[in-house]
């Protein structure tokens, strides 16, 4: 990392460590991010600081995801970087880059990333497969009072869509999505029984998902 995303970094963890959040959205989740990212960055050529500071600054602003007039909180995430990043000694092309892909990392369909959104959207995304996307979800679920099935047969659905619409094209981020996906489909598997995960499977409805709201 350079000077200016290891003040970045630093910036970050001040803010975003000044209330106790959520897990799923919590200064832990962006370290896990800004690692995948670096991991990532070994197969890609896109900027390494732009793609730091996009990690860094993804969630700087945390749920509520939806304010009155429906901006989410990627919205709200890239509209403060733009603030931000300058002050940090970036210029108009790098900040309106890393905006931009702060703006698409939560959308999950219709969005024609170039090669640093689909960077940062496959690094935040390994973060809801595995153990620790399984915590994650599981504090998202118990904070909107679902049932622990209710929120594993939620996962499930909300994945299969996020795989349906999705394929990643880093190589690291391919192969860590096939071991992390293995890990929690067994887990949900396990939990919610081998008949309700293949009737779910094998009768998913890409246009319905009653918990989209946890994907956010």
């Amino acid at each position: 990392m350079t000077d200016r995303t290891e003040l970045l970094k630093e910036y970050v963890a001040e803010i975003q460590t000044k209330e106790r959040v959520c897990a799923a959205h919590s200064f832990d989740h962006t370290l896990r991010v800004l690692e995948n990212i670096k991991q990532m960055l070994k197969y890609s050529d896109v900027d390494p600081e732009q793609a730091l500071a996009s990690a860094l600054l993804h969630d700087i602003i945390r749920p509520p995801y939806r304010e009155k007039g429906g901006k989410e909180h990627a919205e709200l995430s890239a509209k403060e970087a733009r603030k931000v990043l300058p002050k940090f000694g970036f210029d108009q092309e790098s900040t309106n880059a890393i905006t931009q892909a702060i703006r698409e990392h939560s959308a999950t369909k219709d969005v024609n990333r170039g090669e640093l959104s689909q960077l940062l959207f496959e690094a935040d995304k390994l973060d809801t497969f595995g153990k620790t996307g399984l915590e994650r979800w599981m504090c998202l679920g118990k904070g909107d009072g679902l049932s622990q099935q209710e929120i594993l047969e939620g996962i499930l659905k909300i994945q299969l869509k996020l795989l349906v619409f999705n394929t990643f094209k880093n190589k690291y981020a391919k192969e860590e999505l096939k071991k992390r996906k293995k890990m929690l489909f067994d887990h949900i598997k396990k939990e919610i029984g081998e008949g309700k995960f293949e009737h779910i499977v094998n009768n998913f409805d890409s246009n319905y998902d009653p918990y989209a709201h946890l994907i956010k």
